[in-house]
């Protein structure tokens, strides 16, 4: 079974809750980074497998949801020790942020990102994931989507982050208790997302809980 079969069946179980079997799926790929030690994305990807921080995300989702982030933490841990070529500090940063809420550390994480400007045609995700700490701290819902309405994503940035922003607009009004608001919202995602957002995603923009709630709606579509 290939790395991309492997996701596919942790996806699966993660969208039903079985977040142990999940994670479990994904360890052969864990096993294939052990075995390489090197974990450079290009490296990674010339021999048919997705980035550390890919397989780690959907991983860290599972065991918070679990509530088990010291499974998290292990792992993380485990990197740092044995694999090679990689930000594991980073991905220790997001896996803080979404135990705590404080995104700050991230935050100052990606200052250098969007302050390159080699990078400036395609600043969309450190931008997007400022977009949604500013939201959750918001006080009130019309500086949440403030927030939110002010990211534009570039033609070279991932075009799945104008449904990131829709997941988050979606949020911030469950969040305030605009129902009526938040369905027709909900309803254009499904459309564009129906097996939702993979778990990674979740876990490097911080809507691991409110993605719970969008859970029953998949389900329903399946019977």
């Amino acid at each position: 079974m290939t790395a991309n079969h492997l996701r596919t069946v942790a996806r699966y179980l993660y969208l039903w809750d079985r977040f142990a079997q999940s994670r479990q799926a994904l360890k052969p790929i864990f096993d294939a980074y052990d075995k390489l030690r090197i974990v450079d994305d290009t490296f990674l990807y010339l021999r048919g497998l997705p980035s550390y921080g890919v397989t780690y995300g959907a991983y860290a989702t599972c065991a918070i949801l679990e509530r088990r982030p010291d499974l998290a933490r292990t792992a993380i841990d485990h990197a740092r020790k044995h694999l090679h070529d990689y930000g594991f500090d980073r991905v220790r940063e997001e896996l803080e942020a979404n135990l705590s809420g404080d995104w700050s550390a991230v935050m100052e994480a990606d200052r250098p990102w969007l302050e390159d400007p080699m990078r400036a045609h395609m600043t969309g995700m450190p931008v997007t994931r400022r977009a949604a700490a500013e939201a959750r701290a918001a006080p009130d819902l019309a500086r949440a989507l403030r927030a939110i309405d002010a990211v534009t994503i570039g033609p070279k940035d991932h075009q799945w982050l104008k449904d990131v922003l829709l997941l988050l607009r979606a949020a911030a009004l469950h969040r305030f208790g605009d129902l009526a608001g938040e369905e027709p919202l909900v309803a254009d995602f499904m459309g564009h997302q129906p097996l939702l957002f993979e778990p990674e995603h979740a876990f490097w923009f911080g809507f691991i809980e409110y993605q719970e709630v969008l859970k029953p709606r998949y389900r329903a579509t399946r019977g």
